[in-house]
């Protein structure tokens, strides 16, 4: 009975052989080398992870107590973080030097600053009582000049002065043939406030 067992074995192997081709055998082989070596890396994973385990245990610190030390150093570096951004602004005492780079920055554009009109907003800081607030001066400027000399206005704007932002451009031009256009930027100086 052995005997049958192997030959019909040995019979099964053979046609499996013949109808995979040579391909077939070595996609095989692979595969079968795959498995091995996966279960082999899953033994030596879960003995390492057991052995974490272990030592966690032996510690005795509870996931609870780690994650009120890393929350507590966590809002230290968060509230450093944030005072030191507020360090990186203007005083406002330096809004006029602002406005003559502004000046400076139009003129070699050879546009002319006119009028603006100002507003003042307070910026209050979130969840920090008595901490540092941002004040924000918002002017509206009319600007008139070629289209590509308020562009590039513009753009020296926003490389040149860090501390000012651009919330609205509206740009106009009465005719398809007029060679200037109206532009009205509503710009925004950001500075460091009073303790609130």
């Amino acid at each position: 009975m052995n005997a049958l067992n192997t030959q019909y074995l040995g019979w099964l192997l053979r046609r499996f052989a013949k109808s995979a081709g040579l391909w077939g055998i070595l996609a095989m082989t692979i595969a079968f080398a795959v498995v091995i070596t996966f279960s082999t890396n899953m033994a030596d994973m879960q003995q390492k992870i057991s052995a974490l385990e272990t030592n966690m245990a032996s510690k005795q610190i509870t996931p609870s107590e780690t994650t009120a030390i890393e929350a507590s150093e966590v809002q230290q570096e968060s509230s450093q973080t944030l005072t030191e951004f507020y360090q990186t602004f203007p005083s406002a005492l330096s809004i006029p030097d602002t406005l003559s780079q502004l000046n400076v920055l139009a003129t070699k554009q050879q546009l002319l600053l006119n009028s603006g009109d100002y507003k003042l907003n307070k910026v209050p800081a979130k969840n920090n009582v008595g901490s540092k607030v941002l004040t924000q001066y918002e002017m509206v400027l009319p600007v008139e000049g070629s289209y590509s000399r308020v562009r590039a206005f513009i753009a020296s704007i926003l490389s040149n002065l860090p501390s000012v932002a651009i919330s609205d451009i509206q740009i106009e031009r009465e005719s398809t043939l007029s060679p200037s256009v109206e532009a009205r930027l509503v710009l925004i100086f950001y500075v460091r406030g009073d303790q609130v």
